[in-house]
């Protein structure tokens, strides 16, 4: 049997009952079976062991409007639009799951009080976060969080990859709360406009000068040591980490992140090629160019015929340099930009590594070729040795000797540090002497002059003067030494042969 009651006969039931019953507002009323037996401390009981209380279904809308969106704390609606039951408190629609509870809810919580309400534990427990029943996360009771790891050693400790913001600019930029690493690709110089960092104090930022051109930072001071507002401009190829310390950008760390490296062909396409001209490198500052063997590159090294090889250069303050290692030699060159067309490459001269000779510095200014082991010193021309050093000191000239010749015919004359042979020409008859001037023996010590004296025409031969230096002496003996020119083939008084002592000495060695 079904029965449908109204609110009308609901009352009326009620009122009905107390009256009846002899009593007042104490009254009671159960519907369904049982009818007999109901509970003291209800005021309305229903007992039923197959059928449900049905509530009025309304949807979200009518929660907000008249009479519902003033509703008394405590009725209870069906919400058709989420389909949940739905409870008035504290002056609000609630799901019945979200007043009853006192945790998180899926959907969020509003009205929290952050000195009260927190995601945590009370108790020395870790937080524990998981996907899928995996854990992928924890915070530990000491407060240190671990990501990938269930034993956290740190603030943070991440066991696995991270990846952070990248911005790309080819011009000017401007730094922004969202950026970590900015990589200038600009090819004309570009500013790097810094935030305030008395707002970000601890934060760090990298900068990497990925392009051809400098990037200048504006906006704040960046300070590095000892130095407090140092102008900064980033150069291509380097990389700036900065970090603030509340009143300035500190720079913690500057490197270059690797030169770039060519591919040097004869088209120049694609990414990482240019031509193959030596000239035209420069304008790609500071790299590494590989060349390949396709053909002779522009601007080739002068008779080198090598195709494959491989260029570091360096490009800055208006200033190049070049070093050039192929499969035949190394060259290098460097000079001023604005010089290129004109730069002289030069050829590095080197020996076998299992030959022991290496060029040594003596005193001040001196260089010293030295064979460290007991080897021979070899000199050769058009593949032909010509003289030779041998191990033990003894010099071989294995071709003809020829030695410099100087004729005199004025006086006075200087012997030249070239002079070895001096021929000293007169005129016959009353023709003045010639005086030929010996440099000081003592900073020539062991050198050998040979004077020989002419005489031109008829008459009285001048005499031929040799005069040693303030302090000199010949054979022990100051003073000048003259003899008599002479055009005899046998005479042995015309000539002098003379080497020079450390003592400031000349020593006759023949006549």
């Amino acid at each position: 049997m079904k029965f449908s009651f109204s609110l009308c006969s609901i009352t009326a039931s009620i009122f009905l009952s107390a009256l009846f019953s002899g009593q007042d507002a104490k009254a009671q009323l159960k519907l369904g079976g049982n009818t007999s037996i109901i509970r003291g401390d209800a005021l309305l009981e229903m007992e039923s062991s197959r059928k449900g209380l049905l509530l009025p279904r309304v949807n979200a809308t009518a929660l907000t409007k008249a009479p519902l969106d003033t509703a008394a704390a405590g009725m209870m609606i069906y919400n058709t639009t989420d389909n949940k039951v739905y409870i008035r408190s504290s002056g609000t629609w609630k799901p019945v799951s979200d007043a009853a509870s006192t945790g998180w809810n899926l959907t969020g919580n509003s009205t929290i009080n952050p000195a009260l309400n927190f995601l945590g534990t009370t108790d020395a427990r870790p937080l524990i976060f998981k996907t899928n029943a995996t854990e992928y996360a924890r915070i530990t009771e000491t407060g240190k969080m671990g990501v990938g790891t269930l034993y956290p050693n740190s603030a943070l400790h991440v066991n696995g990859s991270t990846a952070t913001n990248v911005a790309v600019a080819t011009g000017n930029f401007a730094m922004a709360d969202s950026n970590s690493v900015v990589i200038m690709n600009n090819t004309a110089d570009a500013n790097f406009a810094l935030q305030n960092p008395a707002n970000y104090k601890g934060r760090a930022i990298e900068v990497v000068a990925y392009g051809t051109a400098n990037v200048n930072f504006t906006g704040f001071n960046i300070r590095a040591q000892n130095a407090a507002n140092p102008t900064i401009s980033l150069t291509p190829g380097y990389s700036l980490r900065l970090v603030s310390d509340g009143t300035s950008w500190v720079i913690s760390g500057k490197q270059r992140s690797g030169l770039p490296l060519y591919m040097a062909t004869t088209t120049g396409a694609g990414e990482g090629e240019v031509v193959r001209d030596y000239n035209g490198y420069v304008s790609k500052g500071n790299g590494v160019f590989q060349t390949d063997v396709q053909a002779v590159p522009l601007n080739p090294i002068p008779n080198e015929g090598a195709w494959f090889s491989m260029m570091l250069q360096t490009v800055g303050g208006g200033y190049f340099g070049q070093f050039n290692l192929n499969d035949h030699n190394a060259y290098f060159r460097g000079n001023e930009v604005a010089n290129l067309g004109t730069s002289v490459w030069q050829k590095f001269i080197s020996h076998p590594a299992t030959v022991q000779f290496n060029a040594q510095s003596t005193g001040t200014d001196s260089l010293n070729f030295n064979m460290t082991n007991n080897r021979n010193v070899i000199f050769s021309t058009n593949n032909t040795p010509r003289m030779r050093l041998t191990g033990d000191g003894t010099t071989r000239l294995h071709t003809a000797v020829a030695t410099n010749i100087k004729l005199v015919t004025t006086t006075p004359y200087n012997v030249d540090p070239t002079d070895y042979t001096i021929v000293a020409r007169v005129t016959g008859g009353n023709n003045p002497d010639i005086t030929i001037n010996l440099p000081d023996a003592s900073t020539t010590p062991g050198r050998i002059l040979i004077i020989r004296g002419l005489v031109q025409g008829t008459g009285t031969a001048p005499d031929i003067i040799i005069h040693p230096t303030s302090g000199d002496s010949i054979n022990m003996t100051t003073g000048d030494l003259t003899f008599q020119a002479s055009n005899s083939r046998t005479a042995t008084l015309n000539s002098i042969m003379l080497q020079a002592l450390d003592d400031n000495n000349w020593v006759i060695i023949s006549r």
